[in-house]
């Protein structure tokens, strides 16, 4: 199991990803964090209510890198963007770059289901940090943790739950 610690100006977020259900997206995003793409980033884009975007390696929209993949469709179909999910930014085709997104509500973000990959979930525990970013703040860095099958008390402290409406 692995989870991406994210160091940001006002707190850190964990977030469990989905690397049984996407597994080369997930891949991608880890390959990028160990070599310190997202190091000393900015959050670029903050649409109340619906996402905050980071992950340009010039700190704005349209700043795509030489890392490219093609999305997982065939699990976007499944997926839905509620509150605390961490995807990947499409391009033209469902191709991925190094643009990553957290949804901050479903209300606006349900159009995206079907078209972008959903990676991971925010722990419940840093939502307070979550929501308290916005355009401009840092992404000081990514980390990745590789949790063990067998270590316990990992799996209950990060494990995901299915979220409700109550939880935004």
């Amino acid at each position: 199991m692995k989870f991406a610690k994210i160091t940001t100006n006002k707190g850190v977020l964990t977030v469990m990803l989905f690397e049984e259900e996407v597994p080369e997206t997930v891949d991608h995003f880890c390959r990028l964090a160990e070599q310190d793409v997202y190091k000393n980033s900015k959050i670029f884009k903050y649409i109340k209510n619906a996402l905050l975007q980071a992950g340009s390696p010039t700190n704005k929209p349209g700043g795509w890198s030489g890392f490219l993949l093609k999305g997982e469709g065939h699990a976007a179909k499944l997926q839905r963007h509620d509150f605390g999910v961490l995807g990947m930014a499409a391009i033209a085709n469902n191709m991925v770059s190094t643009q990553f997104y957290i949804c901050l509500g479903r209300e606006h973000t349900y159009h995206m289901d079907g078209f972008h990959t959903c990676i991971g979930q925010v722990v419940r525990e840093d939502f307070g940090v979550l929501k308290s970013l916005e355009r401009g703040d840092d992404i000081l860095d990514v980390e990745i943790i590789r949790a063990l099958e067998d270590d316990d008390a990992a799996l209950r402290k990060y494990s995901a739950q299915k979220l409700s409406d109550d939880d935004y």
